[in-house]
């Protein structure tokens, strides 16, 4: 069972107690047990901004380099997590080594400024969007509608 709480000052305050009183009123039930209680932190997910502006990014590239922004994607992954090689019931494939998924917005953006940093080194002429400053068709498709 997951229970999200803050920590101030040595103490625990849960989101929501009475669960957390429910849950282990009911572990009580079979008498005296051994439980293991995991605490760790709670990571924040790449936002949707992030992820937008790196695929911005990607597209950027491929249109630099010839590559579609997915080749550019799988690329960056292959060259920032490494490979590795997984048997499969038709041969070996390789694949990245780890998933963008996996990091929170702090190890994102490290991500995306390393992949930028990578590609500067190649394309000196690459311009990508300022993430302080993003224009605002960045953000936004165009839409046509016809009816």
């Amino acid at each position: 069972m997951i229970f999200k709480a803050i920590l101030k000052d040595n103490s625990i305050f849960f989101d929501d107690p009475a669960k957390v009183r429910e849950w282990l009123k009911e572990l009580a039930k079979d008498g005296k047990r051994r439980i293991i209680v995991k605490i760790e932190y709670e990571r924040q997910k790449r936002s949707l901004s992030q992820n937008r502006l790196y695929w911005l990014d990607c597209q950027t590239v491929a249109d630099m380099t010839g590559y579609t922004a997915e080749e550019i994607h799988l690329i960056n992954k292959c060259e920032y997590f490494g490979v590795k090689t997984i048997q499969t019931r038709h041969g070996e494939i390789t694949v990245p080594a780890g998933s963008t998924t996996e990091l929170d917005t702090k190890q994102f953006t490290a991500y995306i400024e390393d992949r930028r940093h990578r590609w500067r080194d190649e394309f000196p002429q690459l311009e990508f969007v300022d993430p302080d400053n993003p224009p605002v068709e960045a953000y936004y498709e165009e839409v046509t509608w016809s009816r």
